[in-house]
């Protein structure tokens, strides 16, 4: 993390007032080369110029501020949002999240804590809503795990918000010319060097079935690629689908839709620092929405197996429906294979 090269000298003379959250960050899970730019120790931040950067305020460093962020860091393109802790963070590009305007559609978020591959997420930033952007990692709009918003808004009144929970919220920026998501550390690709996950890192971002990590674009740009998975740290869920048979577990997700038309998945273990690790492959007999409505209480009752073992080989696949593989094991980490067949498309004369 960076502070303004115009604060360097003052922030030095003023450290002892420094904000906890500078440097707060693991660059392992969320990269180099971010600025602090924005900051507030409260619910939202006080700003409202729909996250243009343009309001400066406060004084850098120190509680709630803000600097101008073109000025800060030019042909900034990317923002990473995250908690005052930076326990929970997303990354976006600029064009997502300022490029237009929009009311509850879905946004691409390039990698969280919850997910370290590309998803979308509902949010809104609406002309005439001084308390917009609404960001929040999960899916769904959720003022409760928002990590950006606007005009002091009273985020959650009637609980905790991201903010009040853990130290505030802060704004980063930088200039990126690949996405994050080409990061050797969260490599999809088929020349995945599988030395380089054989090290546990400690941490278990998809640890939960609602914090899973999703693999449908994957599953589109290749027929076989490795992924990492890290079980250490992990836990198992109260109601956990094999509660009391299995020890730590994190999961991944896909929907198999009509154009991706999958016809198998086949599972097996590459490499791990303890190769006592098992998958078990479920379909989802309700949209995703329904079963981790509650993500602290997902509906494991509505899964259903359709495979389990060290390997799997050619599980069939329905389409349109939601599938959940169950890392479950040793506390280890490695990297798997995965590999897919496709539905043949007839052709007429």
């Amino acid at each position: 993390m960076h502070c303004t090269a115009d604060e360097v000298e003052e922030e030095a003379e003023a450290s002892t007032e420094e904000s906890a959250a500078e440097d707060n960050c693991d660059s392992a899970l969320v990269g180099d080369d971010w600025w602090l730019v924005r900051r507030t120790t409260g619910r939202t931040h006080p700003a409202t110029d729909q996250l243009v950067g343009t309001e400066v305020y406060g004084k850098y460093g120190v509680n709630t501020f803000s600097v101008d962020f073109e000025d800060t860091v030019p042909g900034y393109n990317q923002f990473l949002f995250t908690t005052g802790t930076c326990n929970h963070w997303m990354i976006m590009t600029k064009d997502s999240v300022t490029g237009a305007w929009y009311n509850n559609e879905l946004r691409e978020v390039l990698s969280s804590h919850v997910n370290h591959f590309p998803y979308e997420a509902y949010a809104y930033r609406r002309e005439a809503n001084p308390e917009d952007p609404w960001l929040q990692y999960g899916t769904d709009h959720d003022e409760a795990t928002a990590l950006y918003a606007e005009n002091n808004y009273n985020a959650n009144s009637a609980g905790d918000s991201e903010g009040s929970l853990y130290d505030g919220l802060n704004v980063y920026v930088r200039v990126e010319t690949e996405t994050e998501t080409d990061d050797s550390s969260n490599s999809t690709s088929t020349d995945a060097d599988p030395s380089e996950f054989a090290v546990c890192a400690g941490h278990a971002p998809d640890n939960g079935l609602c914090n899973y990590t999703c693999i449908s674009q994957e599953l589109d740009d290749y027929e076989e690629f490795f992924f990492p998975f890290d079980t250490t740290g992990a836990t198992v869920e109260s109601g956990e689908v094999g509660e009391g048979s299995i020890s730590n577990t994190v999961w991944y997700e896909f929907y198999n839709s009509a154009d991706r038309d999958l016809a198998t998945v086949s599972l097996e273990l590459v490499e791990a620092s303890d190769d006592d690790v098992v998958f078990a492959i479920y379909e989802g007999t309700k949209k995703v929405k329904k079963v981790c409505a509650d993500i602290n209480a997902p509906r494991f009752d509505y899964l259903k197996l359709i495979g389990e073992g060290a390997v799997l080989s050619d599980v069939p696949l329905k389409t349109k429906k939601h599938y959940y593989i169950q890392v479950d094991g040793a506390e280890t980490c490695g990297l798997l294979k995965a590999t897919t067949t496709r539905n043949e498309v007839s052709s007429s004369e």
